[in-house]
């Protein structure tokens, strides 16, 4: 049977065209004297914002977490106001979605997605402060070296960011401290940086270049420690391209003893319950970058619970939109989650530590 978030969400994704339409046309006339008003280019750029607004706020609605649709609205926010849209008329253009909804979704759908909007206007103001708020903490472990680290990726030299990764290494024998503390917060600040805008595509692209260069050099390194009999696979769902967090998952696991068999991005369902099945193994890693990805990973959960070779396979999840709505990895039917790599780790020797003792007792 089909809930009522999941019929709302369903009817944000067949009438978004239309919901767009009108709310671009519904700000123009509540705001006359806009900036933009009679330029097609404004005009269209207003509608690719309105389009991936609904398209978010019905992933938001079918999983029923309103923080993907509040942390939409802050990066188009503050994308908006980088091109050129006054704050007060990125609200006014909120304002006339919500208007919008409510005039033409049933009343029950219509009361739900109130709810969003109301919750996202309430944080409006503060906002700024979340996309603005660095990955790079001065208080944390290795921070000079992190901070020093990204400006050699955002200035393009290679050899420099290499270089301190080496050096760090030298001082401390400690791999996994340099993933937690440099590589993982640094991609996660170069990625916040371009979706501000403030570095460009050439620029992130070198920088997960470079270090998934520095990952494959220090690979050795986990491939001699001592193997357990456990093997893990680790995907990314739907169209996600950003698997570099995944392999830094991958890489503590391998530090950890595992075996691992790494998927990356981009791979269908059937071919993930394939590999699953055909390499026996024990756990499988989600990644999902994007909040819009979340009923993906709940459709190849779905999958890997319906194979009944696949009974005694643990599900563990991780990414951005797990990390910024608490609970969410238990609404998909996952059996845990991680913040980052080494907490992934911990969580995986947890999750089988319970299991070996479940079967002791059986």
């Amino acid at each position: 049977m089909v809930s009522l978030n999941q019929a709302t969400s369903q009817l944000l994704i067949d009438r978004h065209e239309g919901l767009s339409s009108q709310s671009v046309g519904r700000f123009y006339k509540n705001n006359p004297n806009s900036p933009g008003n009679y330029d097609p280019i404004w005009r269209n750029r207003l509608m690719q914002e309105c389009r991936a607004a609904f398209t978010h706020l019905a992933e938001s609605v079918a999983v029923n977490h309103p923080e993907f649709f509040i942390h939409y609205i802050a990066w188009a926010k503050a994308i908006q106001m980088r091109v050129g849209l006054p704050a007060e008329s990125f609200l006014d253009l909120i304002k006339a979605e919500e208007e919008i909804c409510l005039e033409a979704l049933p009343a029950q759908s219509a009361q739900i997605v109130e709810g969003y909007f109301r919750l996202a206007l309430q944080e409006y103001e503060a906002m700024d402060n979340w996309v603005n708020e660095s990955h790079l903490e001065k208080e944390a472990p290795l921070f000079g070296v992190a901070r020093d680290y990204m400006a050699a990726l955002i200035d393009g030299d290679r050899n420099m960011a290499e270089q301190l990764i080496r050096e760090q290494f030298e001082r401390s024998n400690n791999i996994t401290c340099i993933y937690l503390n440099v590589l993982q917060p640094v991609e996660r600040e170069i990625g916040r940086l371009w979706h501000l805008g403030e570095v460009s595509v050439a620029q992130e692209h070198f920088a997960t270049s470079t270090t998934l260069g520095i990952m494959c050099e220090f690979y050795p390194q986990f491939a001699a420690n001592k193997r357990n009999e456990h093997l893990v696979v680790a995907a990314c769902v739907g169209d996600e391209l950003h698997d570099i967090g995944l392999r830094m998952v991958t890489d503590m696991f391998e530090n950890a003893g595992w075996k691992t068999y790494f998927l990356g991005a981009n791979t269908p369902v059937e071919s993930i319950v394939q590999a699953v099945i055909e390499r026996k193994a024990n756990l499988l890693v989600i990644s999902a970058t994007l909040t819009n990805h979340i009923s993906l990973v709940v459709n190849l959960i779905q999958a890997i619970r319906a194979e009944p070779a696949c009974k005694d396979v643990r599900i563990l999840v991780g990414g951005h939109p797990f990390n910024i709505a608490p609970g969410l990895w238990q609404d998909v039917g996952a059996d845990g989650f991680g913040y980052n790599a080494v907490e992934a780790v911990a969580e995986a020797e947890k999750l089988f530590s319970k299991f070996n003792n479940q079967i002791q007792l059986s």
